[in-house]
């Protein structure tokens, strides 16, 4: 997503980092199928500053 994002100039020059949480901060209960599905996601958290 990240260099998707950076090669369609969506972003311009603002800084974007990925990080991976899926071990550490599960949502859902890894010893299910159905837990394990839910816990493969992307989350997206976006802080922007625009100027007119």
């Amino acid at each position: 997503m990240q260099d998707y994002l950076s090669s369609q100039s969506v972003l311009g020059a603002v800084t974007v980092t990925a990080e991976g949480r899926g071990e550490a901060e599960p949502i859902a209960d890894n010893a299910t199928d159905k837990g394990r599905s839910v816990n493969r996601r992307v989350e997206i958290i976006g802080k922007f500053n625009f100027v007119p």
